[in-house]
């Protein structure tokens, strides 16, 4: 462990031990205590703990977006250590009469929306019934998709969020999570008409990207291929280099490799190489934008993406970018450190130093990824 490393989980530690978070924050203390060293914290008594508030509807909807998306992260890795229980049953309806809200008010993104549920429940190996709850939920998604909301407002939201390309605010991490949730309940009979449409939906949203796509000059790498959005009312392309886990190419191809895989397309697939081997030669702040190691738009985002890609796609160059944005997240964080880059936001997920943290010891210790790492959409 590196010096910078070494002084992040000291100065963690620290905090925790003098309570130095404030509340919201637990969610990010838990975590880090979950999937940490030392491992003498008791997953059932941290379970306790956040009961009864998390089967609280009410309370659930008050928690701002992200901390919502880091408790399903924690209750994700809770499942694997402790004995089924009713809690875990309340919670699961609850979410999902979130999730069907959320639906209907087109709070769609992943770091604000329905689509980090639709990946908690696909996730969830060991819940026998979670066809249950994913089947209400793209009911849910069906009917708004078909006939609208009838308010003129959540609408126009959703038609906003159409044009955004963001993988954690936009509709290329929906997509995602949509088709993720189409490709385990394709063979369910009962909800096959629903996974039809969904699935038709989708499809229809990635030609709109893909016609979107910016004429780059292949020789240069130093452009994206997506636009960051795309402005209604005059239909004003809007780019941007950024090249992070929240924005940019990468989300896309990923997504690319799941059509691939669900439509058994070879277009798809050749898109996704050709596109994610071109983000490979993106390594400065001019191509990537990229000058901090957090999680949502730094490097350790970045060194999980590529993980994930490698991954899912078996090609070793996105192992060898991975390798690359790991180095560079050590490099960064000393500074970051250094600077102090993280009091504002230290206890977060997305923003803070526990991303940032987990990303290191997941790589360094090579363990993890089947927890935290897979609810991030990718």
């Amino acid at each position: 462990m590196d010096r910078a490393t070494t002084q992040l989980s000291a100065l963690i530690e620290q905090k925790i031990g003098q309570r130095d978070y404030r509340a919201g924050e637990e969610f990010s203390v838990a975590l880090f205590q979950l999937y940490s060293e030392p491992k003498d914290y008791d997953p059932q008594a941290m379970l306790n703990a956040l009961s009864p508030n998390i089967t609280d509807v009410a309370y659930l909807n008050q928690l701002p977006a992200e901390r919502f998306v880091e408790l399903l992260v924690l209750m994700h890795g809770l499942e694997k250590r402790v004995s089924p229980s009713v809690l875990f049953t309340d919670f699961y309806e609850a979410v999902t009469e979130i999730g069907i809200h959320q639906v209907r008010t087109a709070n769609w993104s992943f770091s604000s929306g329905v689509s980090s549920i639709l990946s908690y429940f696909t996730l969830a190996d060991g819940l026998d019934n979670r066809h249950v709850y994913l089947e209400k939920i793209m009911h849910a998604f069906d009917t708004v998709l078909t006939s609208g909301t009838g308010d003129a407002d959540i609408d126009q939201k959703t038609s906003d969020l159409l044009c955004d390309y963001s993988l954690a605010t936009g509709i290329t991490g929906v997509l995602i999570s949509l088709l993720k949730a189409c490709q385990y309940m394709k063979d369910n009979e009962r909800i096959s008409n629903t996974v039809q449409r969904i699935s038709c939906w989708v499809e229809t949203q990635m030609n709109v990207i893909k016609d979107n796509i910016i004429d780059v000059n292949w020789e240069l790498a130093s452009m994206a291929f997506f636009p960051t959005s795309i402005e209604q009312a005059d239909d004003l392309v809007q780019v941007s280099n950024e090249l992070t886990w929240s924005d940019g190419d990468l989300g896309h191809v990923f997504l690319l490799y799941l059509a691939a895989d669900f439509w058994q397309d070879s277009d798809y697939y050749r898109l996704a190489e050709r596109i994610g081997m071109y983000t490979l030669l993106r390594k400065d702040f001019a191509s990537t934008g990229i000058s901090h190691s957090s999680f949502k738009r730094g490097s350790a985002g970045l060194v999980y993406t590529y993980d994930a890609l490698w991954r899912y796609s078996k090609n070793s160059k996105y192992q060898q970018g991975a390798a690359f944005w790991y180095q560079q997240t050590i490099d960064l964080l000393a500074s970051d450190v250094l600077d102090s880059y993280y009091e504002q936001s230290f206890f977060s997920l997305f923003d803070g130093v526990i991303g940032t943290a987990l990303i290191e010891e997941a790589v360094r210790k090579g363990t993890g990824r089947e927890d935290w790492m897979d609810m991030m959409l990718l």
